[in-house]
């Protein structure tokens, strides 16, 4: 509701849609910011909005659950490596190798 109203010709609609809409997105950038590589928070907090408002919007249109359901579910292994590549870095006992080889395997797989 707030992205559509986002879109609203009412200035005090949108101006109150952009305040409601800021602190979930900051609390979801602050989640990612905290388990990615801090080169990737803005790209992943983007890639990760993007898919909810597409998948509320397609909710909205009346596509049906499963439909909705595979549609995270093609979008989740990218972000769920996203997030475990930017935990490895933050654990101090890898080697820096094991990582490099993790984010190619990543760059691999999202390609």
């Amino acid at each position: 509701m707030v992205t559509e109203t986002l879109q609203a010709d009412d200035e005090q609609a949108c101006a109150l849609a952009a305040e409601q809409a800021k602190e979930p997105r900051d609390q979801i950038r602050s989640y990612i910011a905290a388990h990615a590589p801090k080169s990737e928070v803005d790209r992943i907090t983007d890639y990760l909005l993007l898919n909810l408002r597409g998948l509320s919007a397609y909710a909205r249109l009346g596509d049906t659950q499963k439909k909705l359901n595979d549609c995270a579910r093609t979008a989740g292994p990218p972000l769920k490596e996203s997030l475990l590549v930017g935990h490895l870095e933050r654990d101090r006992t890898l080697d820096p190798l094991i990582i490099s080889v993790l984010r190619e395997l990543q760059g691999l797989t999202t390609r």
